[in-house]
Formats: C-alpha cells, sequence, structure tokens
C-alpha cells in the first residue's frame, strides 16, 4: 500500500511566510507531491472547520 502525506498550511503561516518552509520540510519527507496547492474557498472553509463551530475563533478560521 502507498503511504500518503496531506499538508495543511494554515493562513496563519501564509501570512507569517512559513509556506515555503514547510512544504520543503513535506517535500523531503515524501516521495512525490501531487499537488502542491489547493486553496480552500470561503464558502467551504465553515464545512472543513464545523468541529470548532462553538469555540470563539471559529469566525477567523472560516475569513482569514
Amino acid at each position: 500500500m502507498t503511504q500518503r502525506t496531506l499538508a495543511i498550511i494554515k493562513p496563519d503561516a501564509v501570512h507569517r511566510g512559513v509556506a515555503g518552509a514547510i512544504l520543503s520540510k513535506v517535500g523531503r519527507r515524501a516521495s512525490r507531491c501531487s499537488r502542491q496547492a489547493l486553496r480552500m474557498s470561503f464558502t467551504t472553509r465553515p464545512g472543513f472547520y464545523a468541529v470548532h463551530r462553538q469555540r470563539p475563533f471559529f469566525k477567523s478560521l472560516c475569513t482569514s
């Protein structure tokens, strides 16, 4: 069975400018990246972060 790695880079890491370092680190450990970048739309974020719906930071997850 092929082992797969999923890396999700959160918006605050992108804003701090460390996304490239994260991707580089993942790339060294993974043999191949099938998709390097996918931007989550504002309409899909609430569903993705639904587990945090009752948390005070939920709105910031969906809007940043």
